[in-house]
Parts: C-alpha cells; structure tokens; sequence
C-alpha cells in the first residue's frame, strides 16, 4: 500500500516533508517516492511542549512501535518511560497490559503516540493508567485524525 500511496504522490507534488512517517518496513522514504522528501521529528517539540506544561513528568508509550517516539521524547524532558503492551485484534479492538509499568511515584503520567485514528489505543492506555491511581494523564499524539467520531 505504501508503495501505491508513494506512486500516487510523486505523480501529483515536487517535493514532499514528512513528520515520523512509519519507515519499518522501508529503509528510506527515496526507496518509494520520486520526488524529493525530507523527514522531520516531533520528539524535539513533544518534549518541549512536556517540559513546559508538564511537572514531574512519566512518558508512556502504549506499545513497542511507540517506543522511539517515547524514548526520544523522555530523553529530551529528562523524564523517565515506559513501553506498554499491545494487541491489536481489529481496526477498533485492542489490548493492552501493563506489566512493564513500574510504580510512577506520583509523577504525571504522559501517553504518547504517534497516531490517533478511532481513539481505541489511547483509550486502553489511559485506562490502564487510571486504573493506578494517581494524577490524570496528559496524552499527546503526533497525528490525530480522530476518525471515529
């Protein structure tokens, strides 16, 4: 599909800029558009955007692809993270565990994503999250197309 997506882009713009795009499964965007592109990072101003608005901070990722955003975002706000666990059974069904989650000693927690699209994922993680106890959390997601009403 990415390949089809690429094709029909490169037919219609000159150039195109991309935030976080999914890239595992491609080493680089040149590999399938013939048009020039560039890649830019939201890690840079999610964590910015954390350290201004968020005290004690705890940066959660809801599954594994998440973790570059999430790590990088931490990183950047001197905050601790954590990767949660996902399964995806469908387009609007997933689950997640905790497990990997240490206690957060009353920091605030802050999910992170790169997309929300039907809502279902972020969901899960606040829930869990909530669950916990402890301060609300304050989510952040790098694309929200917020497809599902």
């Amino acid at each position: 599909m990415s390949r089809q997506i690429a094709q029909l882009l490169s037919n219609a713009f000159d150039w195109q800029v991309t935030v976080d795009p999914h890239l595992h499964r491609h080493g680089s965007l040149a590999e399938i558009y013939r048009i020039p592109t560039r890649v830019v990072h939201a890690a840079p101003l999610t964590s910015q955007w954390i350290k201004t608005h968020v005290s004690k901070p705890f940066v959660i990722g809801p599954d594994s692809e998440s973790e570059q955003w999430v790590s990088a975002a931490a990183k950047d706000s001197g905050a601790p993270y954590a990767v949660l666990e996902k399964v995806r059974r469908g387009d609007r069904n997933v689950e997640i565990t905790a497990e990997s989650l240490p206690d957060i000693d009353g920091r605030r927690p802050v999910p992170v994503d790169d997309i929300i699209s039907s809502g279902r994922t972020m969901i899960e993680a606040v829930r869990l999250i909530a669950d916990r106890g402890g301060p609300s959390p304050a989510c952040v997601a790098v694309h929200g197309l917020f497809a599902d009403h």
